[in-house]
């Protein structure tokens, strides 16, 4: 059982990076592509400079798709598992295990991009991989945010959404009341600062989060019952 569920969720898994992978370079070139195209740099350092902001766009793919992702893998594949007597150990786990892989695989892919653009660009690639951490850190932190509401929603249905999406918007709204009130120019310039930063801590306070939270599926989920 162990293998086909190693099977099953590696495929899921290689899908997801894959996807994500595929919109990051679809945005990036989009966004991004005319700008160095017509900036006269050439065609290595319009390269170079679309490696350096590739992991960027890996980070806001990888965000968008933890944010749903772990929500869905909850409502349906949770409940799909079991009904076909996988354990609620073996589900969770693997449902967990899936987002933790994906996050790993998008940081280490940015890591890798930043050092070819390094290569590439002298050593500006080398200065902006002090943010690996922070790409993992966030991706980590939405992840187990969406794996906490996933939580709610598989094992009190609708009132578990309801209190998730509450939860959600009291967050979104503390978040932009706080980005209005700071102000553009310190916004930026806190963007500036991480940039200078090196932020490994960030990165250990999202697995322990992720962790945390894994225990509390584990934990909510030990009785789960398949509704019709």
């Amino acid at each position: 059982m162990w293998k086909r569920s190693v099977k099953f969720w590696g495929g899921v898994s290689l899908q997801s990076l894959g996807i994500c992978m595929g919109l990051a370079l679809v945005f990036l070139v989009f966004f991004a592509g005319g700008s160095f195209a017509a900036g006269g740099l050439g065609i290595r350092g319009s390269v170079g400079g679309l490696l350096l902001l590739y992991p960027y766009y890996l980070t806001l793919m990888g965000v968008f798709y933890m944010s749903l992702s772990a929500l869905g893998c909850f409502r349906s594949y949770l409940p799909l598992l079991v009904s076909f007597n996988v354990t609620r150990k073996q589900a969770i786990c693997g449902i967990l295990l899936h987002h933790l892989a994906v996050i790993l695989g998008l940081v280490g892919l940015g890591a890798f991009v930043w050092f070819l653009a390094g290569l590439l660009g002298g050593e500006a690639g080398g200065e902006m991989a002090g943010l690996i951490w922070l790409m993992g850190g966030t991706m980590l932190l939405v992840g187990s945010f969406g794996i906490f509401l996933g939580t709610l929603g598989s094992r009190w249905g609708k009132l578990g959404q309801i209190l998730g999406v509450a939860m959600a918007a009291v967050m979104g709204g503390v978040t932009g009341a706080g980005v209005a009130a700071a102000g553009k120019e310190k916004v930026w310039a806190g963007f500036n600062r991480l940039a200078e930063g090196r932020f490994l801590w960030f990165m250990l306070l999202g697995l322990a989060v992720f962790a945390l939270v894994s225990a509390f599926a584990f934990l909510v989920n030990r009785k789960m019952e398949v509704r019709n």
